[in-house]
């Protein structure tokens, strides 16, 4: 069996390293190649660099119509995930076992290509992983198989993304075996259930202090460890990453002051900083300036020129 690999991310390394590991990796396809950093210095995908170091036959690419026909001769069957470039009914048809993808949600919720941001800002409690066919709309294949998680209460981009990555991985490897074998029978997706989100607009990161102290939460850990939700002080752009909502269980803090006052509202209390929200106070645990790296809250205060008690607005 020979398998051709499109992936891009760091969600697609658990794949890749596992099917290496099978010795099922005939060609890996990733994008090209991008200018990072003040050099402007090519960088290539956390999947470009694991294939060179594993000595995998690679193909770095902007479309996948600069693809050799060499890169599908004698593959079985194409597997993607988090690739990022659109793939042709040209490509994935070209294999006799067609193509096949790695989705983090249960489809065919969350179709699209922020599932699982998508999926924390709602405020799901379940999630998982689902391996479908690749067809030409766009995550509306028939489902060969889905395996359900529960969330973590307090878990954000990051964590979960990695947790679904390796359970996607083992996933895919039985599902590619048992296409092999002949066990796997495909059903379809219901469409009328079906939802889509789109990428994620720079207005929807800017956190509304307005709103509900969960749903605000749900946004900071949806976007956490990155791009980050945004807020504002006097026109400057900071990056929330963790907080958690304050109420009798864990509030030993006096936030009295913040009862009157409007959403948005902030001040330092015991070197913690509190934010007003809708009908509750949020403490701030984890956020960065422009310029500067993440860093706890307690750290931040005391570098920063607030004062303690006095009262500050988080509008732009």
């Amino acid at each position: 069996m020979k398998v051709l690999f499109l992936g891009s991310s760091d969600f697609s390394l658990p794949t890749l390293k596992l099917f290496t590991e099978k010795s099922l990796i005939s060609g890996v396809v990733t994008r090209a190649p991008k200018k990072r950093g003040r050099g402007l210095l090519e960088e290539s995908t956390p999947v470009g660099k694991e294939a060179k170091r594993l000595g995998l036959t690679l193909y770095e690419l902007d479309s996948l119509k600069e693809l050799k026909d060499e890169a599908l001769e004698d593959v079985n069957i194409l597997v993607s995930a988090a690739f990022g470039l659109f793939i042709p009914p040209s490509v994935f048809n070209r294999p006799p076992m067609g193509g096949i993808n790695l989705h983090p949600s249960l489809l065919p919720l969350y179709r699209g290509p922020v599932p699982i941001e998508r999926a924390l800002m709602a405020g799901e409690l379940l999630t998982g992983v689902s391996i479908h066919y690749l067809v030409k709309g766009i995550d509306e294949g028939d489902i060969l198989a889905q395996e359900e998680i529960a969330i973590g209460e307090e878990e954000n981009y990051g964590e979960l993304s990695h947790r679904l990555s390796i359970i996607g991985a083992n996933l895919l490897l039985k599902t590619v075996e048992g296409l092999f074998r002949g066990e796997i029978i495909p059903r379809p997706q219901d469409h009328l259930k079906a939802t889509y989100y789109p990428f994620l607009k720079r207005e929807e990161r800017v956190i509304n202090w307005g709103r509900e102290g969960k749903s605000i939460f749900n946004l900071i850990r949806a976007l956490s460890p990155k791009p980050g939700a945004l807020t504002y002080h006097e026109g400057e752009e900071w990056k929330i990453f963790k907080v958690r909502v304050l109420d009798e269980t864990n509030n030993d803090m006096d936030i009295s002051i913040l009862e009157d006052k409007p959403d948005g509202s902030f001040i330092i209390s015991r070197d913690s900083l509190l934010v007003k929200s809708k009908k509750c106070v949020l403490e701030i645990l984890l956020l960065q300036r422009p310029g500067r790296e993440p860093q706890p809250a307690s750290s931040f205060v005391k570098g920063f020129r607030l004062k303690k008690g006095r009262l500050y607005s988080s509008v732009k």
